[in-house]
């Protein structure tokens, strides 16, 4: 499994789409998270809180779970890094979801490779992302699948590192 998180913003508005979009090992999506809301700096730790609560709904396995915030996947995975103090409070819960299950794992990947969550979170937050779009994706967003929607490889919940 891997689920890719974003968040897009309007800053004349200051409203924030952010989207958790959850694959199968074949690229298809299967479930995920879409919310609209006001905030400013810590929209991409949001983003990687709705990718928790995807993750959640998950049964056991191991699951990759990937953001093109890089400061902030640092923030997650080394503890040692100085966390900014309006997104401390996410980074903890991060980090004691990933202490108490195993199975999951974050990592840092391009902006190009983040699309679909990037585009569901632009939906969003222009307010023209349909409640059924896991089931009934717009058409937009079946074309990033087809582009990016590449099977996440395979690997062993025990090669994994947590820095």
């Amino acid at each position: 499994m891997k689920i890719n998180c974003d968040a897009a913003w309007i800053e004349s508005s200051k409203l924030t789409g952010i989207c958790a979009i959850a694959r199968d090992s074949h690229g298809s999506p299967f479930v995920g998270a879409t919310l609209l809301c006001r905030t400013g700096s810590v929209l991409e730790a949001k983003a990687t809180a709705a990718a928790i609560d995807v993750a959640k709904r998950i049964p056991s396995s191991p699951i990759i779970l990937e953001s093109d915030s890089k400061t902030l996947v640092d923030n997650i995975n080394i503890s040692s890094s100085t966390c900014d103090w309006r997104i401390a409070p996410i980074v903890s819960m991060i980090r004691n979801s990933i202490t108490s299950n195993p199975c999951l794992a974050w990592f840092w990947i391009p902006r190009k490779e983040n699309s679909a969550a990037d585009l569901v979170a632009s939906l969003v937050v222009r307010r023209k992302c349909p409640e059924v779009w896991i089931d009934r994706p717009p058409s937009s967003l079946v074309h990033v699948l087809s582009r990016d929607g590449l099977p996440c490889p395979p690997f062993q919940v025990d090669h994994l590192e947590h820095r």
